[in-house]
């Protein structure tokens, strides 16, 4: 018999997928005032900041309540860098993808993670994905044809932006598969800090070059507010509480709402749009996630994370 996952679990990603769904068309706007680079320096700024003044403080005092030791032990440290890289790759292919593709099109295809992230499970949960997920990922495949390609005569059309946020997908996909595995055995506050600092760290290299008068400008202020303090700092600390509670796939299959919610918000805030065949498209990979998401926990099988 299957454990249910929480309903406060579920109902928090889902609130985290909608910050993430909202934060692509608040990039896109930003990207005409600042560079990918600069953009996700100030991101992962802010998103430390936050984490650092919510947890630090008390962190060196507490242990993870289990007797494990420390929050900031060795094994959390290296598994925090390793989540941290995987989280800094994505981003990276996900945000220049950005300038070369609409914000409805990166939030569907970067959402193929959820598809991914069975398969990629595999080595490093050792579980295997079921045969309906293995359907689910024909079935993206082929909307994801449709999405960016339309036409075999069109294949010479894709947009670089939109390969770039498919290999931000698969650096996703081994982000949760990678959380599902530590955030049950690590102090998740720790873990994430750890996480948030190595992303900003990455990026650092790009905070010389911002033009402190860009700042005020709204999109870029409401940009790294969405984005620092909402996808960033929120977001990482729930996505890991909840994976203590929720499996990797599970976890996967609900923020494949996000891109429903790029779609809607880059509807309603870029008048972005997407053609017949691009709807049919969509509408294939967010089915692909939903069945993901159904089957995975029955078609998980192998050792408990």
């Amino acid at each position: 018999m299957q454990r249910r996952a929480p309903l406060e679990a579920v109902l928090a990603l889902v609130g985290i997928a909608a910050v993430w769904g909202l934060s692509f068309p608040t990039m896109k706007s930003a990207l005409e005032h600042v560079t990918p680079f600069q953009l996700l320096a100030l991101r992962n700024l802010v998103g430390l900041a936050a984490l650092s003044a919510i947890w630090a403080p008390g962190m060196w005092r507490d242990t993870d309540g289990r007797g494990k030791g420390k929050p900031l032990d060795a094994r959390t440290a290296r598994a925090g860098a390793l989540l941290g890289l995987a989280l800094a790759a994505g981003l990276s292919l996900q945000v220049v993808g950005l300038q070369t593709t609409t914000s409805v099109k990166a939030g569907f295809i970067s959402g193929l993670y959820a598809v991914f992230t069975p398969f990629v499970a595999i080595p490093i949960l050792q579980r295997k994905p079921a045969p309906p997920v293995i359907g689910a990922a024909a079935a993206s495949a082929v909307g994801l044809f449709l999405l960016t390609v339309g036409d075999p005569k069109n294949l010479s059309s894709v947009a670089l932006g939109d390969v770039l946020n498919l290999g931000a997908a698969l650096a996703f996909a081994f982000h949760v598969a990678a959380t599902g595995r530590y955030a049950p055995r690590l102090d998740y506050r720790g873990l994430c800090l750890v996480e948030a600092a190595v992303k900003a760290g990455f990026f650092s290299f790009a905070i010389p070059g911002i033009d402190l008068g860009v700042l005020v400008k709204p999109q870029v202020a409401v940009a790294v507010a969405v984005t620092g303090l909402g996808a960033t700092a929120l977001g990482l600390a729930i996505q890991t509480w909840a994976q203590r509670k929720v499996s990797a796939s599970a976890t996967a299959v609900i923020l494949s709402s996000e891109p429903a919610f790029a779609g809607l918000f880059g509807f309603f805030l870029l008048g972005e749009t997407l053609g017949p065949k691009g709807l049919l498209g969509a509408a294939m990979i967010l089915a692909a996630m939903v069945v993901a998401g159904k089957y995975s926990e029955e078609g998980l099988v192998g050792a408990t994370p």
